[in-house]
């Protein structure tokens, strides 16, 4: 199992859901955003983002860390 909780403060970006398609940007617009926590997500019931530049979430196995 992976520990999601060692993200907070790491900035991330979705991944490619289709290698010829851009991923689509977070709700803030933004295309990279920074981790404020880890919950579970209330629809899919896996782990989650949650960012600070807005209150969306995204399913962790979604997002990548942007060096």
């Amino acid at each position: 199992m992976i520990d999601y909780t060692a993200y907070i403060s790491r900035r991330v970006s979705k991944v490619r859901a289709r290698p010829e398609r851009e991923p689509k940007p977070f709700k803030s617009g933004q295309k990279v955003n920074t981790v404020r926590g880890v919950i579970e997500h209330p629809i899919l019931q896996v782990p989650a983002f949650v960012f600070e530049e807005d209150d969306s979430y995204v399913a962790c196995k979604a997002c990548c860390v942007v060096e």
